[in-house]
């Protein structure tokens, strides 16, 4: 936060946006990395792990800049990511120096005369802090939420009665996080255990598309069995199928419901072989939950969706009402998000009525699903629903 260190007004005026202050940007951003942290956390022990050190090493490198006389404040540059792979200090400042006249941007370098003393000082007492917490975390080799999947890997998620594939396919899993450490360290223990895993993040996306394809996607001209698992983050929440699984599991949950529902439609689409898709959703602890709502958050939104779309497939919880949209009847909220969405599907309904009757009147019929799952110690929840395929 040096933003709030600076001495000069002019300075602290030249990072204010519209009628945002320093003080109050300085505090989002804060608040930003907290939830970051905890959602980190949440999603797996080694990915907080991996967040402590890098927030130990970005705190050592204002250190070093500070020492150096040499304070980059740098919006549109990661100064830290050319620290890291710079071969030397003097190295990396130059560099940064370069962009700098490059972008000609808010970017700049600054002494260290220009921030108040007490930022130095306070910026010491976070990294012995910070050192504090890695040593802690790095003598810690357990993770309660993976051993809940180890446990429930065979037993539920490969379950011959649920994850039995119509035809010659073998049983496939479709799992998401949002995280490349718990990507790789759910990858390590799929395969200790003799399943074959394919690894998907957005470095690799694209030299994937055949192989993704051809053992995932139950309209592929050619297909292969190669693998029995799929682990992918957000990349391919989107724009391909992988309905030659029925079963799917969220090892986190994201923020976004709309995002939640996505990953679902990997799976729930026309050509599964399957009459139900099983959905299997990792919730936060309550500890961390009650620093970033998330449950809440994604209850209300999917809640919403289905009060204003009559959506009959619960998404998250055995909890979610399900109803018939009314658009007519729908109460606006001046101040809703999705106002505009329904006034459209309104103009719809009343300039394509047949149209709007035969969408409402597809076959999407929903069984009800049923809680499954265990809480362990730390409180985490693993929850089922059942979905009628497409």
């Amino acid at each position: 936060m040096p933003l709030l260190f600076f001495k000069s007004e002019e300075h602290k005026k030249l990072y204010e946006k519209r009628n945002l202050t320093v003080e109050t940007i300085s505090k989002r951003l804060a608040r930003i990395m907290q939830i970051l942290l905890v959602k980190r956390l949440e999603s797996s022990f080694t990915a907080f792990r991996r967040s402590l050190h890098n927030l130990q090493r970005y705190t050592q490198n204002m250190i070093d800049m500070l020492e150096a006389d040499c304070v980059f404040i740098c919006p549109d540059i990661d100064v830290n990511a050319e620290f890291a792979k710079a071969p030397d200090f003097e190295t990396a400042c130059r560099n940064i120096r370069t962009k700098i006249a490059q972008k000609k941007g808010k970017s700049r370098q600054f002494r260290r005369s220009d921030l108040h003393e007490e930022y130095f000082s306070l910026l010491l007492q976070d990294k012995k802090r910070i050192d504090r917490l890695c040593a802690l975390w790095d003598r810690n080799d357990f993770d309660p939420k993976l051993d809940a999947f180890k446990e429930h890997l065979q037993s539920e998620l490969f379950n011959p009665r649920i994850n039995n594939p119509g035809g010659y396919d073998r049983p496939k899993l479709v799992i998401f996080t949002e995280a490349l450490d718990t990507l790789d360290s759910l990858a390590r223990h799929i395969e200790s255990k003799g399943y074959r895993v394919l690894k998907v993040s957005a470095a690799n996306r694209d030299e994937l598309q055949q192989e993704i394809k051809a053992n995932f996607d139950a309209n592929a001209t050619v297909r292969r069995d190669d693998y029995d698992v799929i682990v992918t983050t957000e990349v391919l929440a989107e724009g391909v199928n992988l309905h030659r699984a029925n079963v799917i599991l969220n090892y986190d949950t994201p923020w976004n419901a709309t995002r939640l529902m996505q990953r679902i439609g990997r799976v729930n689409r026309i050509g599964s072989k399957e009459e139900f898709v099983h959905v299997f959703n990792f919730y936060p602890t309550v500890q961390g939950n009650e620093q970033i709502r998330l449950i809440e958050n994604a209850y209300a939104k999917l809640q919403a969706f289905h009060t204003m779309f009559g959506e009959d497939n619960r998404v998250f919880s055995e909890l979610e009402q399900l109803s018939e949209a009314d658009f007519n009847n729908l109460m606006e909220d001046e101040e809703s998000p999705f106002s505009t969405y329904i006034a459209d599907l309104k103009t719809f309904q009343k300039d394509h009525p047949e149209r709007y009757k035969e969408l409402m009147d597809l076959e999407f019929r929903e069984l009800g699903g049923q809680i499954r799952g265990q809480q362990d110690g730390v409180g985490w929840v693993a929850v089922k629903t059942e979905q009628r395929a497409c």
